[in-house]
């Protein structure tokens, strides 16, 4: 599937309420791509799965690929789609605003059918150079 290593991860929260996982979110984001941790690229979505490698495995496609993401770490899990649904869209407005030269996100969040999964997760995926 991978033209390259992929490297998967987690450095999990699992916070219920919104304002604690968003500032979790933020400064777990921030910490990882800030100056000279050499990345040069990020995206950031949701998925969902019974664990937080096989979420964010899946979401792995093909244009995670073409942008040579070589690390996918998932940052927070929920049992509420809703909540990481929430927690992508102010994060994706955030950091497009904020971050523009390398945050790969276009939209407000990703799209997509309501999900049968047992676990939401919200992921980093990136590229150092």
């Amino acid at each position: 599937m991978n033209q390259f290593d992929v490297q998967f991860g987690e450095f999990l929260s699992t916070a219920v309420d919104y304002d604690v996982a968003l500032e979790h979110l933020k400064r777990s984001i921030s910490a990882i791509c800030r100056s000279g941790r050499g990345v040069t690229y990020y995206y950031i979505g949701k998925g969902s799965g019974s664990n937080a490698t096989q979420a964010i495995y899946r979401r792995y496609k093909n244009k995670k690929t073409d942008w040579e993401l070589t690390e996918d770490w998932a940052l927070f899990e929920s049992t509420s789609e809703h909540l990481v649904s929430e927690l992508e869209s102010t994060l994706n407005d955030h950091y497009m605003r904020n971050d523009p030269n390398r945050c790969l996100n276009t939209g407000g969040g990703s799209a997509g059918r309501p999900s049968s999964q047992p676990n939401h997760y919200i992921y980093l995926a990136l590229r150092r150079h």
